[in-house]
Formats: structure tokens, C-alpha cells, sequence
């Protein structure tokens, strides 16, 4: 055998071999790429699941102070509405009281009216009453008395005794 007839066959064998390495490789490469693609994908993902996880932790912070301020505005809360409701119960006594008060007052007054009422019909009647005794007495005051007309000379007597009307 020659040396050219050997060399032809190997070297198609080494252009098979280097064209089937070229393709592997390419294939390869393929492969990594789409794996690096893969990877930038999956890399953007995990940063948009941590920006989303920060985001969402502080929502949860934020959602806890609130909850917090809530909490503690809803126990201020209930104190004011029993504060409320104590002092309401305690205005609700004092109108009650009030109440009672102005109807003792409203029957002492009818008590007092009744007697003023009363007080002024005996203070007519005995007005009338004294009025009468007291004519009675001006028109006896006006007489002459029966002792008198005896006594009719005596100057003592005459001073005491009223004098006579002729009319």
C-alpha cells in the first residue's frame, strides 16, 4: 500500500470526525444557550418572586402596625363607650331624680294652692263675719243705751254716752 492510497481514507475519516465534533459542539453550544436562556428566565423569576416576597413582607408588616393601631384604637374605643354608658346611666338617674323632684314639688304645690284656696275662702268668710260684728258694734256704738236714757241728767254719764240724734 501505498502511502497517498492509505491517507485519503484517513483523512475522510478525519473530516467525518472533525464535521461530526463540529456538529457535536454546535449541538452543544445549542444546548448551553438554551440553558443559559433557561437560567437568565429562571434568575428574573426568583428576582421578581423576592421583589414580590420584600413587597408582600412589608405588606404584612404594614398590615401587623395597623392591626396594632386598630387593636389598640378599638380598646380606647370600648373605654370611651363604657364611659359613655356609665355616665349615661348616671344622667339617666339624675333625670329620674329630676323627675321625682318636680312631681313632689308639683304635689306640694297643689297642697299649697289648695290651702291658699281655702285660706282665702275662710279669710272671706270671716271678713264677712267681722264686718258684720263690727257694723253690728258701730250701729250699737250709735245707739244710745238703755242706761243712759235714765241717766239723763248727769253730767258724768252725758260725757260717756253718745248724744241724742233727733231726726
Amino acid at each position: 500500500m501505498d502511502k497517498r492510497s492509505c491517507c485519503f481514507p484517513f483523512l475522510c475519516l478525519l473530516i467525518a470526525v472533525n464535521i461530526s465534533l463540529v456538529g457535536y459542539i454546535l449541538s452543544q453550544k445549542e444546548l448551553t444557550n438554551n440553558f443559559i436562556n433557561e437560567m437568565e428566565l429562571t434568575n428574573a423569576e426568583i428576582k421578581e418572586k423576592d421583589l414580590t416576597m420584600t413587597h408582600f413582607e412589608s405588606a404584612i408588616e404594614t398590615f401587623k402596625k395597623l392591626m396594632s393601631t386598630t387593636e389598640t384604637e378599638i380598646t380606647s374605643l370600648h373605654d370611651e363607650i363604657n364611659t359613655f354608658a356609665i355616665d349615661q346611666e348616671n344622667k339617666a338617674k339624675q333625670v329620674k331624680d329630676c323627675q321625682n323632684s318636680v312631681e313632689n314639688l308639683r304635689t306640694e304645690n297643689g297642697i299649697k294652692e289648695k290651702e291658699k284656696t281655702d285660706n282665702h275662702d275662710n279669710y272671706a268668710a270671716l271678713q264677712a263675719k267681722w264686718s258684720e260684728t263690727i257694723n253690728g258694734l258701730k250701729q250699737q256704738l250709735n245707739k244710745r243705751s238703755l242706761l243712759c236714757e235714765h241717766v239723763k241728767n248727769a253730767t258724768e254719764v252725758k260725757e260717756h254716752c253718745p248724744p241724742i240724734k233727733t231726726s
